[in-house]
C-alpha cells in the first residue's frame, strides 16, 4: 500500500519558491537514502529488486502494517498498543484499509449524480 505525499511535496516546493528564485533540485539517491523514514540503502537495493518504487517510504510500512491489522480483524486496542499511540483515533487515521473503498463511492455517486442532471 502506497501513500501518496503530493500535497506535502507541493507545499514544501510553494516555500521553496518564497526563499529562493529556482526550482527546487531533486534530492540524489543518497540524500534520499538518508533521509528519515525511508529505507536504508541496504533495504533499498532489494526492494528495488522486488519492483518496490524508490518514492516507497519505510513509514508506508507503517501505515500498511496498520491498515493490514485492522483488515485482519485485530483488536483495536491491541493495534494501539503495538503503534504505541496513546489514543485510538490516532491508531485510526494510519488505516487506509478502507479508503479505495470509500473513494470509489464517491466517485460512483457522481457518476450517478451526472446521469440525472442534464449537461
Amino acid at each position: 500500500m502506497v501513500a501518496s505525499q503530493a500535497g506535502e511535496s507541493r507545499i514544501f516546493e510553494n516555500w521553496w519558491l518564497s526563499w529562493f528564485d529556482t526550482e527546487m533540485p531533486d534530492c540524489s539517491t543518497e540524500e534520499r537514502a538518508a533521509m528519515p523514514g525511508y529505507f536504508l540503502r541496504s533495504v533499498l537495493a532489494s526492494s528495488r529488486a522486488e519492483g518496490v518504487p524508490d518514492d516507497v517510504c519505510n513509514m508506508h510500512s507503517r501505515h500498511g502494517g496498520i491498515s493490514e491489522s485492522f483488515d485482519a480483524g485485530a483488536d483495536p486496542d491491541m493495534i494501539r498498543d503495538a503503534a504505541t499511540h496513546s489514543d485510538l483515533s490516532i491508531t485510526q487515521g494510519y488505516n487506509r484499509g478502507s479508503e479505495l473503498e470509500r473513494s470509489s463511492g464517491v466517485l460512483r455517486a457522481r457518476a450517478r449524480h451526472r446521469k440525472k442532471t442534464p449537461i
